[in-house]
């Protein structure tokens, strides 16, 4: 498949690298696992012209905004600009409590109590998640990531409340 695009930003998640680009022809955001990359060719582009066509980096990004887009996700799975905010709250228990209490899972993480002596913690994250397809849908059934993340700790982390911010 041949991607027409301007690249915009490399970002780390999960021990992959990716590179986050704007397709210049369907006008939006897409991501590309660079492992998964395979016989790159990097041209220039021509306009009818014949002239040799370039972007403005800032311009996009400001365009795209690119900061606000990433802002309230996990990973690098963008949601659309109109799906709300929600802090999700998150209890660690046993050794996930001690492994998450040196982590920062996001950059919204705040701790809301540290109870070492029960072996607990919870935190809230500030999310973006899909909007609900039934009444009572799980918040991981609303972020793929966010089920990603949570499953290495399998019963050792339960989500307490998940509350509509912005």
């Amino acid at each position: 498949i041949l991607h027409r695009v301007a690249p915009m930003q490399i970002r780390y998640y999960e021990y992959y690298y990716y590179l986050i680009a704007i397709d210049l022809a369907k006008n939006r955001v897409l991501n590309f696992r660079l492992d998964h990359i395979h016989r790159l060719k990097i041209e220039s582009c021509e306009n009818e012209e014949g002239q040799t066509e370039s972007f403005n980096f800032r311009a996009l990004e400001q365009k795209y905004r690119l900061k606000k887009l990433y802002k309230h996700v996990l990973g690098v799975w963008t949601f659309a600009e109109d799906i709300p905010v929600y802090e999700i709250k998150i209890e660690f228990t046993e050794w996930a409590a001690s492994y998450v209490r040196k982590l920062i899972l996001h950059p919204t993480q705040k701790i809301i109590y540290d109870k070492p002596s029960e072996k607990k913690l919870c935190i809230a994250l500030l999310l973006k998640l899909e909007p609900e397809k039934h009444k009572q849908q799980l918040a991981t059934e609303r972020s793929a990531e966010l089920a990603f993340l949570l499953g290495r700790f399998r019963n050792f982390a339960n989500i307490i409340s998940v509350i509509e911010t912005f």
